[in-house]
């Protein structure tokens, strides 16, 4: 149970203060012993419980009492907006984070973080184009010399990891853009984001 509520003079609801000041100019403390002759005595009135606002609706206080009102197909527009910007933001969060996550190849795993996909890419292509016949990679079991034939499969896992992360992305971020306005709330990024991939 939630304690009660009192505003003084039409202000914003709150609790009672510890200190009142009765019209005699006396103060009492401590609330649990005010009497409702001395709550009322010292201007204060007991509120209602704030309204529970329907979906479309919002409470405000206003002129000693608390006010329900309807949203307007502007405001509505605007949060379905805003949730949805939310839940593609959150899908790209999530993305990122399993992107970077790594990958396993061969049994070991291999760094998929930003800077370990251009230091592969990287490393490709100098393979690739001949810039070096072989490369000495400090893998995260050990190190390993390689030439091209042997790098070639890992650079492969690494695009390939990335590139089904960014296409499960586009995909759940389109079934996010073709939401209903009612479906948005209950929308799990996680779980699309999952069956997605």
């Amino acid at each position: 149970m939630s304690n009660p509520q009192f505003s003084k003079g039409g202000a914003y609801p709150a609790a009672l203060p510890f200190r009142i000041r009765l019209p005699d100019g006396r103060t009492r403390t401590n609330p649990a012993s005010f009497t409702p002759e001395e709550i009322a005595d010292a201007g204060f009135v007991a509120v209602d419980p704030k309204p529970a606002p329907g979906v479309n609706q919002f409470v405000t206080w206003g002129d000693g009492d608390w006010v329900l009102h309807d949203k307007t197909p502007e405001e509505i527009t605007a949060e379905h907006d805003a949730l949805r910007a939310q839940l593609i933001a959150a899908l790209a969060e999530r993305r990122y984070a399993v992107e970077i996550g790594g990958v396993t190849f061969g049994g070991a795993g291999v760094d998929t973080t930003r800077e370990a996909q251009a230091q592969i890419a990287s490393t490709y292509s100098a393979l690739k184009d001949g810039l070096v016949s072989g490369v000495e990679w400090k893998a995260q079991t050990g190190w390993l010399v390689l030439d091209l034939a042997a790098f070639t499969p890992i650079a492969t896992a690494v695009a390939q990891h990335v590139q089904a992360r960014f296409a499960a992305e586009r995909a759940v971020q389109e079934q996010i853009e073709a939401l209903t306005d009612a479906e948005l709330a209950g929308f799990d990024v996680a779980a699309a984001l999952v069956g997605a991939f």
